[in-house]
């Protein structure tokens, strides 16, 4: 229970420090270097605190039902199963113990996170909130957040035209979780622009994607299995004569309160927000900077296809969810670039920025809860 509140005290201090930035005129400069390290470490301890519910609890069961490395290639069916050879490697040089382990997985993802801010030059006030309401809850979860990281730093040098680097990079992000495959499927569009004839397409795609999901899932047991399967969660809300939520009304409303109340709204405001700017973007033929407008379509071809399998009925809300935290990143990115060059009405700004940040700190707020009833 201390643990627990220490965790959404420390969210709601750096949460406030954050906003009161926001009315100085430092919000869009440079954090000076001193302030950008505190800053820095700062996020690293909340990635090693976690959230104390959940995957954090998940990964300690896994972490003890580890014994040997042998143990990776002969036993697939156990808790290991799912997880990449790195992670199973970390867990035996720490011989089991969490926070070593943890500190690994969750913690160095933000040096390279800030040092590609730095690089990009949007080490900002305004971007570490964005960070901070748009991407923590995922990224203090997820071990794929690893993935997420490399992949957009990949983008980065390909839009650059550095293979070499690009070309290192992908791999290792893949590496780092094997569903930032997903976001292969979605790097061509990277090389085009935001323009209606391109945002025609994607809802074409859209519409493909659908049929062709239901078909491939309808006729191939193992993926339909795989893709509506539940985290363990869900899996205790079924026990408790909950319904899987493997359609778009079941993920709207989602699997429990945590979704319905918090992560939901959340995602549908980003959602609305991301097709809004892209819109916006195409119908007056804004001039954006390569990497944003890269950025802008990047973000939009994920919601396409998240959605897509959300509307096919045929995944589970919790790969939709998954799929949707991997443009997180990319759409801090373009929301911080909009906002600042004033392209976001005010009013919107304002609403949109209230319900995401109310939705951050219920979705913290509620882990509180966890731990005094459960």
């Amino acid at each position: 229970m201390f643990g627990v509140t220490l965790v959404f005290i420390l969210h709601l201090l750096l949460w406030i420090y954050l906003c009161s930035k926001l009315k100085s005129k430092e919000q869009f400069l440079a954090i000076p270097p001193r302030s950008y390290a505190l800053l820095c470490l700062f996020f690293m301890l909340l990635g090693m605190l976690g959230m104390q519910q959940g995957d954090y609890v998940h990964y300690i069961d896994i972490l003890q039902q580890i014994e040997s490395l042998k143990s990776l290639y002969t036993n697939y069916t156990g808790y290991i199963s799912h997880m990449e050879p790195q992670y199973v490697w970390l867990t035996h040089l720490f011989h089991g113990a969490y926070f070593p382990w943890r500190f690994c997985v969750f913690c160095l993802q933000y040096l390279i996170l800030f040092f590609f801010l730095r690089k990009l030059r949007v080490n900002t006030y305004f971007m570490f909130l964005l960070i901070l309401i748009l991407c923590m809850h995922d990224f203090v979860y997820q071990r794929a957040s690893w993935g997420i990281i490399l992949f957009t730093c990949a983008l980065v040098y390909a839009l650059q035209s550095r293979n070499y680097a690009y070309l290192l990079l992908c791999p290792l992000a893949i590496l780092a979780h094997k569903s930032i495959i997903v976001l292969l499927l979605c790097l061509p569009v990277v090389f085009l622009k935001c323009n209606k004839k391109n945002l025609y397409l994607l809802f074409g795609l859209f519409l493909v994607l659908i049929a062709v999901i239901s078909f491939v899932f309808t006729n191939t047991a193992t993926l339909s299995d795989y893709f509506q399967q539940g985290d363990y969660g869900q899996e205790a809300l079924e026990q408790m004569g909950k319904a899987k939520s493997n359609n778009f009304i079941g993920w709207l409303m989602g699997s429990s309160v945590g979704n319905a109340i918090g992560s939901t709204p959340s995602r549908l405001v980003i959602i609305f927000t991301v097709i809004k700017l892209a819109i916006e973007t195409a119908s007056n033929k804004i001039k954006l900077p390569r990497f944003i407008d890269a950025m802008l379509l990047y973000s939009l071809t994920i919601i396409v296809l998240a959605m897509a399998f959300a509307f096919s009925g045929k995944a589970h809300s919790v790969y939709v969810n998954r799929i949707l935290s991997m443009a997180s990143l990319p759409i801090a990115f373009v929301i911080h670039y909009f906002y600042e060059n004033k392209l976001i009405g005010k009013k919107y700004g304002v609403m949109a920025f209230s319900v995401v940040s109310f939705c951050y700190l219920f979705l913290f707020l509620l882990e509180v809860f966890y731990a005094v009833v459960l």
